[in-house]
C-alpha cells in the first residue's frame, strides 16, 4: 500500500520545525504531521506533496515520510504535478485541495482517490462559477465514492455542485480545547492584562490579512469606535498579500501608535492565549470570500470569548445570534463598530454571550475526526464502509439535507 497526500501545507517544513522543538503555526498541526507518519505502520510508502513550498525540494524525513515541495503555478504546472504524483505510484491518493485536473486524471486510473477538503463553494464571480462547474463535473464521477469537507456548512455546499448527500462526509479536527476548561468571562475591558491595556476593549482578528477576509472593516470599526469614545484596541494576527494595504489604512486612520497592532504569524499556543485575554474575536469575512468554516470560531468559543461574525453564508445555520456570537453585515465597518459598541456598553449582554459560548461550541462539533476518517478510508473493511455511510450527510445525524 502506497499513500500520497497532495496539499498546500508544507509538510517537510512543519516536520522539521516540530521535531526541532518549534511550535505549531495552527492548532492540530502536530496531530496532522504525526498521523501521516503513523500510516507507515501499515503502508509501504507515505508521501506528502506540498504545492506552496518556499522553494522546491524532495527528501525523505526522519519519520520515513517522503516529502516533496513544489511551487504550483509559478515553476510547476498541473501536468508536472500529475507526473510527480505518478512517480510515487500511489495506491491511495488524498487530495486536500479542490484541484479538478488532478482529481479528474486519477479518476481514470486504478488509484483510490479521496478529495479531503476544507473549502467553500459559493462561487462568487465569473471565475468562481466556472471553477465550480468544472469541479462539479469531476466530483460527480462515480469513481469518487466519497468526498469529505471540513465541517457541516461547507459540506452542504457540495450539494449545490450536484454531489449526492450519501457521498459527502463532514469532518473536523479533535475537540481541543473545550469550554469546560474555562470559566465564563465578566464584562468587556476586564479580561486582558499587560502594558497598554488601560481598561481598553481589546479586539482580536486572527487569519489571513486580506481585504476579502474583512480586515479593512476591523480597522475602520476601530477608528469609528475611538471617535465615539470607546477605548478599542485591535490586534491583527497573521499575514497575507494585503498586509501592506491594511497597514497603510491603519496609518491613515490617525490613531495613536499601539491602538492597532500587526503581530504577524504567531504559534497557535500564543494565539489561544490572546483569544482568552481579548474581549472580542472578530471574524469579518466578506460574503464573496470562499470561506470553509474558520477554526478561529471554534477556538474563540472554546475559551469563552464572544465572537462578532459577518453574515457570510458559511455561518448560516451553524451559529445562532445571541448564543456566543453577534452578527454584522459583511463589508460594513460601520455596522461592525455598532455591534462592538453595543457589547462595550452592555455588560449583561456580554456576560450572557460568554456563558452561551459552550452551547454554541457544542453545536459546531462534528463526530468525524480527521485522522479517523483517513484511517477508515484507507483500511476500508466492511465495518469501515458502513461507518462512513452512517456519517454521511444522508445519515440524518447533521439534520435534514
Amino acid at each position: 500500500m502506497r499513500v500520497t497526500f497532495v496539499q498546500y501545507g508544507d509538510y517537510g517544513e512543519a516536520y522539521d520545525r516540530l521535531a526541532g522543538g518549534g511550535e505549531e503555526t495552527y492548532r492540530h498541526q502536530r496531530h496532522s504531521v504525526a498521523h501521516a507518519g503513523s500510516l507507515l505502520k501499515t503502508a509501504d510508502d507515505v508521501s506528502v506533496i506540498c504545492l506552496q513550498a518556499s522553494q522546491s525540494y524532495e527528501r525523505d524525513l526522519a519519520n520515513g515520510v517522503h516529502a516533496v515541495g513544489v511551487r504550483l503555478w509559478r515553476d510547476t504546472s498541473v501536468a508536472e504535478l500529475v507526473r510527480l504524483v505518478e512517480e510515487r505510484h500511489p495506491s491511495h491518493l488524498l487530495v486536500r485541495t479542490p484541484l479538478a485536473p488532478v482529481l479528474d486524471h486519477f479518476c481514470d486510473t486504478p488509484v483510490r482517490v479521496l478529495p479531503l477538503l476544507a473549502d467553500s463553494f459559493i462561487g462568487g464571480g465569473l471565475r468562481g462559477r466556472r471553477q465550480n462547474r468544472r469541479l462539479s463535473r469531476v466530483l460527480r464521477r462515480s469513481s469518487l465514492e466519497w468526498i469529505a469537507n471540513h465541517n457541516v456548512t461547507a459540506s452542504r455546499q457540495l450539494l449545490g455542485l450536484g454531489v449526492e448527500p450519501g457521498r459527502i462526509i463532514p469532518w473536523d479536527w479533535p475537540a481541543s480545547p473545550t469550554p469546560r476548561e474555562y470559566s465564563a468571562k465578566h464584562g468587556p475591558g476586564k479580561n486582558g492584562t499587560g502594558a497598554g491595556r488601560e481598561d481598553a476593549l481589546l479586539l482580536l482578528y486572527v487569519g489571513a490579512v486580506l481585504r476579502s477576509k474583512g480586515v479593512p472593516e476591523c480597522i475602520e470599526a476601530t477608528r469609528l469606535l475611538r471617535a465615539r469614545g470607546v477605548k478599542a484596541q485591535l490586534r491583527i494576527v497573521g499575514g497575507g498579500r494585503d498586509e501592506g494595504y491594511c497597514r497603510a489604512q491603519a496609518a491613515r486612520s490617525g490613531l495613536s501608535p499601539g491602538i492597532i497592532e500587526f503581530l504577524g504569524r504567531l504559534p497557535s499556543s500564543r494565539v489561544l492565549t490572546l483569544m482568552r485575554e481579548c474581549d472580542l474575536v472578530l471574524v469579518p469575512s466578506r460574503r464573496n470570500y470562499p470561506e470553509g468554516f474558520p477554526i478561529v470560531v471554534n477556538e474563540a468559543l472554546a475559551v469563552r470569548t464572544p465572537v462578532v461574525v459577518s453574515d457570510h453564508p458559511v455561518f448560516e445555520g451553524r451559529l445562532v445570534e445571541g448564543q456566543g456570537v453577534l452578527f454584522f453585515q459583511a463589508g460594513r465597518g460601520r455596522h461592525l463598530a455598532e455591534m462592538v459598541e453595543e457589547l462595550a456598553n452592555n455588560e449583561q449582554l456580554y456576560e450572557r454571550l460568554s456563558r452561551g459560548t459552550e452551547q454554541a461550541w457544542a453545536r459546531l462539533q462534528v463526530p468525524v475526526e480527521w485522522a479517523g476518517l483517513v484511517d477508515r478510508w484507507i483500511r476500508y473493511s466492511d465495518n469501515d464502509r458502513e461507518w462512513l455511510r452512517s456519517h454521511s450527510l444522508a445519515s440524518g445525524i447533521y439534520g435534514p439535507v
